[in-house]
C-alpha cells in the first residue's frame, strides 16, 4: 500500500488549518436576509462573495430558529471559501432593529451617559430588553435598539459553529453610512427608497440627518 504523502496526512492538515487561523485573521462579512445569507471576504485584494440559501424554517427576520442548523451551515461554508481565519461581522436585516434620531447629543455626547439619557426618551423599543448603539449625525445622535434574545442567538450560532462574532451591524444603518459617504458634496435635502425582500422604507434627510423613516407597502403609489 503506497504511503500518504506529507499533505494528505489528517494530523498536518489539521495542523495547518490551525496555523492559518492564527495568521490569516480577516473580517468576513456575513449578510442575512429571510431566503439565506451572503458572504463577502477580501482575496489577495479582491472581493469575494458567495450567496447560500437556508433550508426552510431556519431563519426569519434575522432571528436564528434553528440555531445549530444555522451553525453547521455557516461552518462549513467558511470552509468551503477558504476562511480558516475568519472571523465574522454580522449584518442584520431590517426587521431586526428599530432606531431613532435623539437631538441634542451629537459628536460631542459622551457614549457613557446615553443609557441613562434616553431614559427620558420616547423610544421605539425597550431599554431594557435591547442592546444599544448611537453614531453622531450632525448634531443629533442616531440609536440603533437590538433586542438581547437576538444578539445571545447569533453569539450561540457562532459559538456553535466555532467562529469568532467581531461585530454586528444593522442593514438600514451601514447602508446610511455608505449613503452618505457617496453623497458628500450633497448638502440639500435627500429622498432614499431602501428596499429590502418586500421591505421598503422611504427615508427623508435634512442636511444629512434623518428626519422620516417611513414603512411602504409594495402597492403604496410612493413606491412606485
Amino acid at each position: 500500500m503506497p504511503l500518504p504523502a506529507l499533505g494528505e496526512l489528517p494530523q498536518l492538515t489539521a495542523l495547518s488549518l490551525a496555523w492559518r487561523r492564527l495568521v490569516d485573521i480577516k473580517p468576513v462579512l456575513i449578510a442575512v436576509n429571510n431566503t439565506g445569507l451572503v458572504c463577502c471576504w477580501d482575496q489577495g485584494g479582491r472581493w469575494q462573495q458567495r450567496v447560500v440559501a437556508w433550508p426552510d424554517g431556519v431563519c426569519r427576520d434575522g432571528v436564528p430558529l434553528q440555531r445549530e442548523a444555522v451553525g453547521e451551515l455557516m461552518a462549513d461554508l467558511i470552509f468551503d471559501c477558504d476562511c480558516p481565519g475568519a472571523q465574522l461581522v454580522l449584518c442584520l436585516p431590517l426587521a431586526a432593529a428599530s432606531w431613532c434620531v435623539v437631538d441634542g447629543y451629537g459628536s460631542d455626547g459622551s457614549p457613557g451617559l446615553l443609557p441613562q439619557s434616553l431614559q427620558a426618551v420616547d423610544l421605539p423599543f425597550d431599554l431594557a430588553e435591547n442592546y444599544v448603539t448611537s453614531s453622531p449625525v450632525q448634531d443629533a445622535l442616531a440609536v440603533v435598539g437590538v433586542p438581547r434574545s437576538l444578539i445571545q442567538g447569533w453569539s450561540e450560532v457562532a459559538a456553535l459553529a466555532d467562529l469568532p462574532l467581531r461585530r454586528v451591524d444593522w442593514s438600514l444603518t451601514a447602508a446610511q453610512r455608505a449613503l452618505l459617504q457617496l453623497t458628500q458634496p450633497w448638502d440639500g435635502d435627500l429622498a432614499w427608497l431602501v428596499v429590502e425582500e418586500k421591505s421598503l422604507h422611504l427615508l427623508l434627510f435634512r442636511q444629512r440627518v434623518p428626519e422620516v423613516d417611513h414603512a411602504l407597502e409594495a402597492h403604496d403609489p410612493l413606491a412606485c
